[in-house]
């Protein structure tokens, strides 16, 4: 079991990670409430995907 930073490329291991299969574990902390928000903002009726692409505010 490692830690989510382990799968960047600043350390060997991320190598052998990208050829497992790995699944992340939560710990039900922030992760998962940040998650749920990003979910709620882009199911919004309002939200405009292209907004920041086009540099709108």
């Amino acid at each position: 079991m490692v830690g989510v930073d382990a799968y960047t490329d600043l350390y060997p291991l991320a190598g052998l990670m990208q050829d497992a299969l790995c699944f992340p574990l939560y710990d039900g902390g922030n992760m998962g409430v940040r998650r749920r928000q990003l979910h709620a903002l882009l199911r919004s009726p309002d939200y405009d995907a292209m907004a920041s692409a086009e540099a709108r505010g």
